[in-house]
């Protein structure tokens, strides 16, 4: 029997009560790490690109290559549990049989549909999708831009889809292919196939979407056969606005870190460790987390970041580091009251610097840029230190090596 199905072959995806998530293999193991002393550490990764790259062969041809034998014996060894955050429509016995054959251990809770639905194993190896996600997924209210104003509706893929499939006609010798509805045991979501479009053109989709629809969240995940720095290929996404990898990603987070920690005790506060590579990931892996949340986050850019997902990610990556001559002179702003001065002047410079034309030394520009914004966040940091914030860093090696470089020394 398929551990996605129930008996009489129906879909997983209610229970009678959440009891359920005490019996979870993730929070057994969470458990069994807080009782040894050990911090509540959790390894959250995505999946194509990161558990696995894609290569090509001298024929031509494409192999899926990654090892993750030394990372699920570290798991294993320490358990810490494994979180998979897929953009794959959905998982099953396939998905899982190519996880083994990865060397991945069984991950302990996956996240699939790019953030639209939500499973937790139990310790009988069984896959529960979480009821409560379900529900905020099919209670998202959408409306959509009409004349004379905007419709109401409750999401359905659909629909959006059927929109979509007219009002993007017109970008289809972009490279707009077409509007599908990718189906699983949740709500599903509509996907926008595109091949070759140029990244200003990929931008004015995406802001099409999102003036026809609220209440919708848009991602964009690329084939990784046909990675571009100046061009997109993969899929646009459009999921209930509480979804997504990121959303999903908050959830699950949450509801972990209220299960293991009620009385949020300081030294037993979650510790999520976030891998990705790709466009779909630029969102949960510029997550902020606080002293507010359930959770301090752990972020990791790998070594084989798609161009597009760097170009967005690196003003974020070390943009949080502050060493503590930094923090000093800050500080020393701050007490003597021309912190204003300085913050005024750098917003100052940041706006010149972003009016001038982007192909005036545009690497130079860039640079610079980056510069005064990670100056601003320090800033902001060593004022308000429970302000919410990413983490992230890079990692020097790529997919499954990556993890394993960030992993080791956890």
């Amino acid at each position: 029997m398929n551990r996605l199905e129930a008996e009489n072959g129906e879909r997983i995806e209610n229970t009678e009560s959440e009891k359920w998530i005490e019996d979870s293999t993730v929070i057994s193991k969470l458990a069994q790490r807080l009782d040894s002393g050990k911090p509540a550490d959790v390894i959250c990764l995505d999946v194509d690109g990161t558990v696995y790259e894609k290569i090509q062969k001298p024929d031509g041809s494409w192999e899926k290559k990654g090892d993750n034998r030394e990372l699920s014996r570290k798991l294993q060894a320490e358990n810490i549990p494994c979180i998979l955050i897929s953009g794959r429509p959905d998982w099953n016995e396939a998905c899982e049989q190519e996880m083994q054959d990865l060397g991945l251990i069984a991950p302990d809770v996956i996240i699939a549909g790019g953030g639209s639905i939500i499973y937790w194993r139990n310790k009988d190896g069984t896959l529960i999708a979480d009821k409560e996600f379900l529900r905020i997924m099919r209670e998202q209210k959408v409306s959509e831009k009409k004349e004379p104003g905007r419709e109401e509706f409750i999401y359905d893929p659909t629909i959006i889809a059927d929109t979509l499939d007219t009002e993007l006609a017109e970008f289809s010798q972009d490279g707009f292919e077409t509007v599908r509805v990718d189906t699983n045991s949740g709500v599903g979501f509509t996907t926008v196939d595109i091949t070759d479009m140029k990244f200003e053109k990929l931008s004015l989709i995406v802001e099409k979407i999102r003036n026809i629809f609220s209440g919708v969240k848009v991602t964009f995940s690329e084939d990784l056969e046909k990675v571009s720095a100046d061009s997109f290929s993969g899929w646009i996404q459009v999921l209930p606005l509480a979804g997504g990898k990121d959303g999903a990603t908050r959830y699950a987070l949450d509801k972990l870190g209220r299960a293991i920690n009620p009385a949020s005790i300081d030294s037993k506060r979650l510790q999520p460790h976030i891998f990705g590579d790709a466009s779909i990931d630029i969102w949960m892996l510029s997550l902020g987390s606080s002293i507010s949340d359930q959770y301090d986050l752990h972020q990791y850019a790998l070594g084989n970041l798609t161009p597009y997902a760097k170009a967005k990610l690196d003003r974020l990556i070390g943009a949080f580091e502050i060493t503590p001559d930094e923090r000093e002179r800050i500080k020393g702003l701050i007490e003597s009251g021309e912190i204003e001065n300085v913050e005024y002047g750098l917003r100052a410079e940041l706006t010149d610097l972003i009016k001038k034309p982007k192909s005036e030394n545009s690497r130079t520009r860039h640079d610079e840029v980056t510069a005064k914004i990670r100056e601003l966040s320090k800033i902001a940091i060593v004022r308000d230190p429970n302000r919410r914030r990413a983490n992230l860093q890079q990692t020097t090696n790529t997919g499954p090596d990556g993890v394993f470089e960030a992993v080791s020394k956890i």
